[in-house]
């Protein structure tokens, strides 16, 4: 979602909701500013939601979330930053495609920007692109110029993410 915590407590109360949890893709950034917010009527459980892998006999991505852990448990925040190393890498194999076989190349200003966010994605980088003319849309960047396969894998072990979110306390 795009809304900011505070307009999701909001929300939440309007629509009659007692217990809420954000869980931003492979961050607790909106989580431990949801937890801040001063609420009488909206509690809110922690929450992530780790974007995954499963390794074995069927490989598949996947996304598993955690709910109820302790957001400053050393497992935890290490595999959150493990998972923000890959999507750095990633994030630079992407922007390393884009100019040398597109064409696109980012100044300073939307360089600092991507690696600003809490998890970075092709959405980010397809809307610097939409905003330069190259394409109608989000999808129709990512069609155009993002598809594929050809990039390192940013998506960390999903035993891993279930190991890490039972260290921390929480339920997966």
């Amino acid at each position: 979602g795009s809304d900011t915590p505070r307009e999701l407590l909001r929300l939440a109360k309007e629509a009659g909701l007692t217990v809420i949890s954000v869980t931003d893709h492979d961050t607790l950034a909106g989580c431990i500013e949801a937890i801040k917010i001063p609420q009488n009527d909206v509690k809110v459980i922690t929450g992530i939601e780790f974007s995954c892998h499963h390794y074995g006999e069927c490989d598949f991505d996947c996304h598993i979330l955690g709910y109820g852990f302790d957001i400053d448990s050393p497992e935890l925040l290490s595999t959150i930053t493990h998972g923000r190393e890959m999507g750095l890498f990633k994030l630079e194999g992407r922007l390393k495609y884009l100019e040398e076989c597109i064409g696109i190349k980012f100044d300073e200003e939307e360089i600092a920007w991507l690696h600003s966010l809490n998890s970075v994605a092709k959405p980010h980088l397809a809307e610097l692109i939409v905003k330069r003319g190259m394409a109608d849309g989000i999808a129709d960047a990512i069609h155009k110029y993002l598809k594929g396969d050809a990039f390192p894998d940013d998506r960390i072990d999903a035993t891993a993410a279930i190991k890490a979110i039972l260290a921390a306390g929480g339920i997966p």
